[in-house]
């Protein structure tokens, strides 16, 4: 999982551990935050709480949610976002979201968005 932040101090939390920074990627065990390596605990499902406004997700399973986006990615599980600079796409789950700028679409599940607005995606 891979989550850029907007401004350079957001905010997420992750397992109710709160964490900085700008650039927040998930692997396996690991999370590394700006660079910086973290251990989190990967035995029970992980629950992620952005607080600020989010350049790139991208989740491969796990549901999400989101205020404010530029893009959203998510292979498996269910996405809710406010509105999208850019698009919303996921494989295996539903999508609910807001007004969105680019497309939406997802193979398997349910979409409910606001106004598509015809952007440069």
């Amino acid at each position: 999982m891979l989550i850029q932040m907007k401004e350079e101090n957001g905010k997420l939390e992750i397992n109710d551990t709160l964490v900085h920074g700008k650039e927040i990627e998930i692997r396996g065990s690991e999370l590394i935050v700006d660079g910086k390596q973290l251990k989190i605990d990967t035995d029970k499902e992980i629950s992620i709480h952005i607080h600020g406004n989010v350049e790139n997700l991208g989740v491969l399973h796990g549901c999400v949610e989101v205020h404010n986006a530029t893009t959203v990615i998510c292979r498996s599980g269910d996405v809710i976002c406010g509105d999208v600079v850019g698009s919303v796409t996921n494989t295996f789950g539903n999508i609910e979201c807001g007004e969105v700028e680019g497309s939406v679409s997802t193979i398997v599940g349910d979409v409910n968005h606001g106004k598509i607005v015809p952007g440069l995606f």
